[in-house]
């Protein structure tokens, strides 16, 4: 009798086993599989917690092309720029409201207002509204972002 409630045991374990992989692979896929909308709060929350993973999850290799507020600076951000962003102790605080998305086929466009900014560290962001234009570009599950203009609303 020990070998048959084993087995039923052990088939239980098994099944618990696999359940709770695909919850978890199921979540992780769901949170790359995300809306332009959510992939431009997810971009600036992440920023804001520091979280190079899942900023990495938003970005291309090669990074995207940014437009500065000062609308005279054009550059190209990749992971490292970010890590070093991190690194250098700066406060970050970021936001975005007032979005709206137009989206065609696998490419979208989202505007909106980014309320916050980055203070050196131990200093206290000001928060700064700038309206934003982004471009994403969907790869595989989820979107990943080609290029930010940002312009100081005067």
């Amino acid at each position: 009798m020990r070998p048959a409630r084993w087995g039923r045991h052990a088939a239980a374990w098994c099944l618990a086993t696999l359940i709770a992989f695909a919850q978890a692979t199921g979540a992780a896929a769901a949170d790359v599989a995300q809306s332009p909308a959510e992939a431009s709060a997810a971009l600036f929350q992440r920023m804001s917690a520091k979280d190079l993973g899942g900023v990495q999850q938003l970005l291309p290799q090669a990074g995207f092309s940014e437009i500065g507020a000062d609308g005279a600076t054009v550059h190209q951000l990749d992971l490292h720029a970010f890590e070093a962003l991190f690194q250098s102790g700066a406060d970050i605080a970021f936001t975005a409201e007032e979005m709206k998305v137009q989206t065609f086929g696998d490419t979208a466009v989202v505007t909106g207002v980014r309320v916050g900014g980055i203070a050196p560290k131990g200093g206290t962001p000001v928060p700064r509204r700038r309206l934003f234009t982004m471009v994403w570009l969907k790869q595989g599950a989820g979107w990943q972002l080609r290029h930010l203009h940002l312009s100081e609303i005067r």
